[in-house]
């Protein structure tokens, strides 16, 4: 029986560090440490409804600034992605790295100048 809650622990404790890869991987730290404040209030949060564990004013003070400064992160990363979206599906951006890989006139340049050099050389011929 002890060996099954051991198993059980181990298997909890890598599901955990391979989520926290995953989530940090696809997101940022910045991002995994607002989910673990959400974590933390959540415990707090059940501690409250399932132990009726008492609330103190210190307690819900800190989760009220806790909620107010992940919505305040969700909103301005959302606000940021939008404007990056907006950005990259611009008309203006899409000619512009066209334009800034290959110069239209510098390779149109290289070609003639090769074909006249190729032209002189089968003429001497």
């Amino acid at each position: 029986m002890l060996q099954g809650f051991i198993i059980l622990s181990c298997l909890i404790a890598v599901s955990v560090n391979f989520s926290t890869f995953l989530v940090i991987g696809k997101t940022s730290p910045v991002t995994y440490q607002v989910l673990g404040h959400l974590k933390t209030c959540l415990v707090l949060g059940f501690g409250y409804t399932l132990l009726h564990d008492p609330f103190t004013e210190r307690n819900i003070i800190g989760i009220l600034v806790a909620i107010l400064g992940m919505g305040l992160y969700s909103y301005f990363c959302t606000h940021e992605n939008k404007k990056k979206q907006m950005i990259d599906l611009s008309p203006g951006s899409q000619i512009k790295d066209k334009d800034s890989n290959t110069p239209l006139l510098g390779n149109q340049d290289k070609e003639n100048h090769f074909e006249v050099k190729k032209a002189t050389k089968d003429s001497l011929v």
